[in-house]
């Protein structure tokens, strides 16, 4: 009897220990196989924000369009100067990007654009006014005619729009000479001098 005592204690005991060893191995298996489920998914980059890069992108390109832009008198042919109740000075002055200076010495007002190099001004007995190019002005033409441009272009330009060839005490450019008419002055062959003239009957 003693020895199936001892017997059945080291039976008790070996299955003791081999239900320690398993439990170990299923802690074993369960770290384990909670290291391979915890898998740090790899940072997903940030994406730029390309609505705002294409915006800046676009302003950028509008910007550069608006500064080789070409300011034609003709796009303003149907608007008068303040002294007879428009405000062509103003809308010249914000499509060249300058400032409209006015002097005014009782007699006559003048209005200055691009540092002189054009003048808006009326006529002495108030029958029209005058946008006359002193200067060569970037990206700006009467009718396509310019300062610094050759003669003979200035006038293929106005003659491709329709102007005819008119003399009189000057040598003129009209459509219609009762509506506006254009003079140019050169030198070697260079206009140094391009003047609208619009007509206002009383």
């Amino acid at each position: 009897m003693k020895k199936k005592s001892i017997l059945i204690t080291c039976l008790v005991g070996t299955m003791l220990m081999a239900g320690c060893g398993s439990e170990s191995a299923v802690d074993n298996n369960s770290s384990e196989s909670q290291t391979a489920v915890n898998v740090v998914e790899p940072e997903t980059p940030e994406v730029s924000d390309t609505t705002e890069v294409a915006q800046t992108s676009e302003d950028a390109a509008q910007a550069q369009d608006a500064s080789t832009a070409t300011i034609d008198m003709k796009d303003f042919a149907h608007q008068f100067t303040e002294e007879y109740g428009g405000s062509l000075e103003k809308s010249l002055a914000t499509a060249l990007n300058t400032t409209a200076d006015v002097t005014d010495d009782g007699f006559e007002s003048t209005c200055f654009l691009c540092d002189g190099a054009i003048e808006i001004y009326g006529s002495t007995n108030g029958t029209g006014f005058y946008v006359v190019q002193k200067e060569a002005v970037a990206n700006f033409s009467v009718f396509g005619a310019s300062v610094g441009m050759s003669l003979d272009d200035a006038v293929a330009a106005l003659e491709a729009q329709g102007f005819k060839e008119e003399s009189g005490d000057t040598t003129y450019y009209a459509i219609n000479a009762k509506d506006f008419y254009i003079t140019m002055e050169s030198d070697g062959g260079l206009v140094t001098k391009v003047q609208y003239v619009k007509v206002i009957e009383n």
